[in-house]
């Protein structure tokens, strides 16, 4: 419900402070259900799927946006985090792989639009992420090799 009342007001003149308000009481919703989730695989992937449209929502340039690039990385950074606690437990899930491979491009867009430089030394400049680690580990599933 919060991203489709999101979505109908993400274009319509003056919403930012409705929208900027919407973010932050969902925020607080999702950090109470993560304190709660336990071992819940499907409450952690949701809950990271969610982070990821807050992040988009804060600052991803590729979308209309409320200007908050460090929101933004640290929704992507919770996202990551439960991510990592799903492939943990199942390292052959493609989609947590392929959703960390969104977040660094994601993260990357925003550091690049905000003037950030982009370290090859980690993965799209997000320096919790050895570079290549997602994107390899989902090249190996797609194609039996990793990609560099």
């Amino acid at each position: 419900m919060v991203f489709e009342l999101h979505d109908s007001i993400e274009q319509l003149p003056g919403s930012t402070g409705a929208r900027k308000l919407l973010v932050e009481r969902s925020l607080e919703y999702l950090r109470s259900l993560e304190a709660s989730s336990g071992k819940d695989l499907t409450l952690k992937w949701e809950l990271a799927e969610a982070y990821k449209r807050i992040g988009d929502a804060q600052g991803n340039p590729e979308v209309a946006n409320l200007g908050d690039s460090a929101g933004a990385l640290d929704s992507y950074a919770r996202a990551r985090g439960l991510l990592h606690q799903i492939t943990a437990a199942d390292r052959g899930n493609a989609a947590a792989l392929q959703t960390l491979a969104a977040l660094d491009r994601a993260g990357a867009g925003i550091l690049s639009a905000s003037g950030g430089s982009v370290n090859r030394s980690t993965c799209c400049g997000m320096p919790w992420m050895p570079c290549g680690r997602s994107r390899c580990a989902v090249q190996r599933l797609k194609f039996g090799r990793p990609s560099r």
